[in-house]
């Protein structure tokens, strides 16, 4: 995962294999690995938009981590101890005390809520039709807050239904809806402009609603049969949008989702993993990629359809144990990706 200051671009933090945190705060030329000795590995992150000094990481086995300086130090958070593995958190865009997690694997699954910042924590649980006892629960695995009305949450969860539950209450109360989906979803996507209108990616394509999910239609021309692990809407253009793929690479739609063009050039076929736009420099995306053990953070700002740098296996090495990523930038809208010095101090 990544994340940037929305106050200061060039503060970024990420996470990755073997529970590595790195931290920048001069757009990658020079990084630290910030992330406490008994993380084994990090798979999530969110920033607080309003406040960037609080950052929450998802983690296999330690479950949430936190940090209130901006990912300088972490302390654990207060979530059950049964709570072990958390697959995505999410901040309120509007208040940084309303954080939401959501754990789908091992230990103890549901749908838990803070509004202290993290200290404390009161958990949802979501029930597929017919269901209501507590070991019936869905996981939850990919969480979307609408950016116009926080209040309304969407999930998507992994168990008996594996679809996509949406609350109107805060996550106080859950109700299926995924008429038309089909698999199991990895990520949702609010359109920031056009909050009913949703993306949402599975294993085995994509899928688009606009009334709200209350239906879903397929949506994968030039990514069908793809799994679909990111997604992000353009914060100001409603009908453009970024897909990135486990094999396939990188995508863009112009059409609000209903056809989608390769927007990674040479680079591919690669393993992306998540996407995301800086808040205040609309033409900087950045997108994380998997390769064997490791992986490699990839920045462009011309759309990613020019090559100038090549993500390369052999250039990700060994660091202790901790992985040494390279961190790739360009100067011309998405179309470029090009290598930049990273080095993450220990």
């Amino acid at each position: 995962g990544i994340a940037i200051s929305p106050a200061a671009p060039d503060t970024i933090v990420t996470v990755g294999p073997f529970g590595n945190i790195f931290r920048t705060t001069d757009g990658g030329a020079t990084w630290r690995n910030t992330a406490p000795r008994s993380t084994t590995t990090a798979s999530a992150i969110a920033m607080a938009r309003t406040d960037p000094s609080k950052v929450f990481v998802c983690t296999q086995g330690d479950g949430l981590i936190r940090s209130v300086d901006g990912g300088l130090t972490w302390q654990p958070s207060t979530l059950p101890a049964t709570v072990t593995s958390v697959s995505c958190v999410a901040v309120d865009p509007t208040d940084a005390l309303k954080v939401y997690a959501g754990s789908g694997f091992e230990g103890a699954k549901g749908f838990f809520k803070s509004v202290d910042g993290g200290l404390t924590w009161s958990q949802s649980l979501i029930f597929a039709p017919g269901f209501s006892d507590p070991q019936f629960a869905e996981g939850v695995i990919c969480l979307a807050i609408d950016p116009n009305n926080p209040a309304q949450l969407y999930a998507g969860s992994l168990g008996f239904a594996s679809s996509v539950f949406k609350s109107t209450d805060a996550g106080a109360t859950w109700l299926l809806s995924d008429t038309g989906l089909v698999g199991i979803t990895n990520v949702l996507e609010i359109d920031r402009v056009v909050s009913a209108r949703l993306i949402a990616g599975s294993e085995i394509g994509m899928f688009r609603t606009s009334n709200g999910a209350s239906t879903w239609t397929e949506s994968d021309a030039g990514v069908a049969g793809l799994v679909i692990t990111g997604l992000v809407w353009h914060p100001t253009s409603a009908d453009v949008a970024y897909a990135v793929t486990q094999t396939g690479g990188i995508y863009r739609t112009g059409d609000g989702g209903l056809n989608w063009v390769a927007r990674h050039g040479a680079t591919a076929p690669l393993n992306v993993q998540r996407l995301f736009i800086a808040h205040d420099a609309l033409h900087t995306l950045y997108a994380m990629t998997s390769t064997g053990g490791g992986g490699n953070v990839l920045k462009s700002v011309d759309e990613g359809l020019q090559q100038r740098g090549r993500v390369r296996p052999e250039a990700i090495r060994a660091w202790g144990t901790n992985l040494v990523w390279k961190f790739f930038g360009a100067l011309d809208g998405y179309h470029s990706w090009t290598a930049l010095p990273y080095e993450p101090n220990p």
